[in-house]
C-alpha cells in the first residue's frame, strides 16, 4: 500500500482518462495512455460515465494488456472492481456513490482492501465537513478483517471505508462532468479549508480536482506555499487531478515540472 500511495504522491499529477473528453477531442484513449507512460506516469483513473459494468471492465482489460505497467484506478465502477479485482489497483468514489453502497458491496470492498497491499481507496469531498469526515476514517476495521479473511458475512454493518487518499474540489469550473454537480470552491475557501483541516492533513495525500490548468495549479501551489511558511501544511502531499486528453504532452510536461517546484 505504501508504495502505491507513494507512486501517486511522487508523480504529483493524477491523470484521468475520461472517455467523453477523448471523444470530444478526437483522441484515441490508447494514444493518451502511451503519452502518459512516456512521461513516467504509472497510475491513472479510468472514467467512463457512459459505459455499463461489462463494457467498462472490457475496456480496462484491454488497457491493462496494452500497458501492463500502468495501474488503473476505477471511477465509481464498484461492480467491475468486485467482479474482476485483478484488473484494478484502486477505486475512486464520489459522495453519492459512497452513500448508495449496499452493505454487501461495502463488505466486499473492505475485504478487498484488507487483502491487497496494492489497492487504493479514494473519495471526493466538496467542503470542510466532508473533508474532515473522510480524513477521520480509520483503518481499524482492516485489522479485524485480516484476522478473519474471507469472512464477509461478519463484517459489521455500516463499517466505514478507510480512505487512502482524499480529493477536494471542484476547485474551478469544469466541463468534464454534467451540470448540477457541486459548486466550485473558491481559492479563499480552499485556503480556509486547508488551515482548518491542517492537523488532519499532516502526512496525507490530498488530491485537488476540478478544472485544473497550468495557471490554476500555479494559484493552488501559491496557496500551499504560503501556508507551508506558517508550518500549517508542511507535510501535505498535494496531487493534481487532470483530464489528460484535454492537453498535449508539452503542456503536461510543463505541469509536471511546475508541480515539482513545490518540494524545492
Amino acid at each position: 500500500m505504501v508504495s502505491l500511495l507513494r507512486t501517486l504522491a511522487e508523480q504529483v499529477v493524477y491523470p484521468i482518462l475520461d472517455l467523453d473528453t477523448c471523444h470530444k477531442t478526437e483522441r484515441d484513449p490508447f494514444d493518451v495512455i502511451a503519452q502518459w507512460q512516456e512521461l513516467g506516469l504509472r497510475l491513472y483513473q479510468l472514467r467512463a460515465k457512459g459505459l455499463q459494468t461489462l463494457p467498462y471492465a472490457d475496456l480496462a482489460a484491454k488497457l491493462r494488456r496494452a500497458f501492463p505497467e500502468m495501474r488503473i484506478i476505477a471511477n465509481d465502477m464498484v461492480d467491475a472492481v468486485i467482479n474482476d479485482p485483478e484488473q484494478f489497483y484502486g477505486l475512486h468514489l464520489g459522495q453519492s456513490d459512497v452513500a448508495g453502497l449496499s452493505d454487501a458491496r461495502r463488505a466486499r470492498l473492505l475485504h478487498l482492501r484488507a487483502g491487497r497491499s496494492s489497492f487504493l481507496l479514494g473519495t471526493s469531498t466538496h467542503n470542510l465537513n466532508q473533508l474532515s469526515a473522510a480524513l477521520n476514517q480509520r483503518p481499524d476495521v482492516l485489522n479485524d478483517l485480516r484476522a478473519l479473511p474471507g469472512d464477509i458475512a461478519n463484517t459489521r454493518k455500516n463499517a466505514q471505508l478507510p480512505w487512502d487518499y482524499v480529493a477536494l474540489g471542484p476547485c474551478y469550473p469544469t466541463h468534464s462532468k454534467p451540470t448540477g454537480t457541486d459548486p466550485v470552491i473558491t481559492i479563499e475557501e480552499i485556503r480556509f479549508i486547508l488551515m482548518e483541516a491542517a492537523h488532519q492533513l499532516q502526512g496525507k495525500t490530498l488530491v485537488f480536482i476540478g478544472g485544473l490548468t497550468r495557471a490554476r495549479i500555479a494559484e493552488l501551489l501559491a496557496v500551499l506555499k504560503g501556508l507551508r511558511k506558517t508550518g500549517s501544511t508542511d507535510t501535505i502531499q498535494p496531487v493534481f487531478a487532470l483530464i489528460g486528453a484535454a492537453m498535449d504532452a508539452t503542456e503536461l510536461r510543463k505541469i509536471l515540472i511546475q508541480c515539482a517546484s513545490y518540494s524545492d
